[in-house]
């Protein structure tokens, strides 16, 4: 099933498990405070890449802050493969939207690089005003593909919550009504974690991020363990992901598909307090690095490389689509060709809500393009 096109504002692992939150500080939810610290030092400083970043994040932000959200009390999606394609149409882009202006305003709202406290303000307050929409309307998913939609769109909800709670527009009672919208709504649906595929992908995703919203330690170790299941399961010591390959002239584009959420579930983990897995050697020694190079190098650098010949006649403009992860991936693994690779600071790419923006939190040592 193919997502609408989406945002993506990212950070990037800085190396080490982040600090578990006090008592008087919410555990962090996917960014990193110390990523917008240094977003903001780098914006200053008249960095070319972070800036260009952030004037394509403010510019989606602005065009967003009339749009009005339109929360369903039964967010039903219907199969991509199947007969109502239209009805599923509409309800991804329908919630694609709101969650990217949502998360797009909060972010512009937390870096406020040249804003004063009044336009700050304003783009905090229409983040909330949708996050709010979601969390007090939608009582329920159905349908045969509302689970995973919701799990890779609907999840960039509980990203920006974790940034609205550094806004004073954010209230206690909507921090209470979006927990209870988690924890009723959101976190049952991420139970298809347990199947395989990109399914299992994007279900530990949301997972990982319900379980740091609400600060449940006992739940973020149980993902972790999971998380290590998939990567096991999923990764040939080649790097090959067959539940995706075997999807044919579509399989370049279904391994992303289910290496970004992989990846994205690994990064809220790590900021989240939890183990940083990124390094992690499983029993079948397929690893996540090894799965971002086979896609690298034989589906989007050398496609005629790829095991199914068909798959390549599938891909173009390969950076545009996959550039946010493979810079966040270059970062993290200090490999300049991926981060090279993907410097337009492009914000409405192919792949659900995992990786959500052009550069603009990038590491201290990150390699980029000059």
């Amino acid at each position: 099933m193919q997502p609408s096109l989406s945002l993506f504002i990212f950070c990037i692992n800085y190396g080490t498990a982040a600090e578990p939150a006090s008592d008087n500080m919410p555990r962090a939810v996917f960014i990193d405070p110390a990523a917008i610290d240094l977003a903001q030092q780098r914006l200053a400083d008249k960095d070319p890449f972070i800036t260009a970043s952030w004037q394509a994040l403010k510019s989606f932000a602005d065009d967003s802050l009339e749009r009005q959200p339109g929360a369903a009390e039964n967010y039903a999606v219907p199969g991509y493969y199947g007969d109502n394609r239209a009805e599923h149409t509409r309800m991804k882009r329908l919630l694609d939207g709101d969650a990217s202006a949502a998360y797009a305003c909060a972010a512009v709202a937390v870096v406020g690089h040249g804003l004063s406290e009044e336009q700050r303000t304003r783009y905090a307050q229409h983040s909330a005003n949708i996050v709010r929409n979601w969390s007090t309307t939608n009582k329920r998913v159905s349908e045969h593909d509302g689970r995973l939609v919701m799990c890779y769109n609907g999840t960039a909800f509980v990203f920006t919550t974790g940034l609205l709670r550094q806004l004073p527009v954010w209230t206690d009672a909507d921090d209470r009504a979006m927990r209870s919208w988690v924890t009723e709504v959101l976190a049952p649906i991420s139970s298809i974690r347990n199947r395989n595929n990109n399914w299992a992908a994007w279900g530990i995703f949301t997972s990982v991020a319900c379980n740091a919203l609400l600060d449940n330690e006992a739940g973020l170790s149980k993902d972790a363990e999971r998380l290590q299941q998939i990567i096991d399961e999923q990764i040939e010591p080649d790097g090959s992901m067959p539940h995706e390959i075997k999807r044919g002239k579509r399989g370049i584009w279904y391994t992303y598909f289910g290496l970004a959420p992989l990846t994205a579930a690994i990064e809220s983990l790590r900021v989240a307090g939890g183990p940083d897995l990124y390094h992690y050697q499983p029993p079948s020694k397929g690893t996540i690095e090894n799965a971002l190079d086979f896609l690298f190098e034989k589906g989007l650098a050398n496609p005629t490389q790829w095991p199914d010949k068909r798959a390549h006649d599938e891909q173009s403009d390969w950076a545009e689509k996959h550039g946010a992860m493979y810079t966040a991936m270059g970062a993290t693994f200090q490999r300049e060709q991926w981060t090279k690779s993907a410097q337009a600071p492009s914000l409405r790419l192919q792949g659900g809500l995992a990786w959500m923006s052009a550069p603009l939190f990038l590491p201290k040592k990150s390699t980029l393009a000059k």
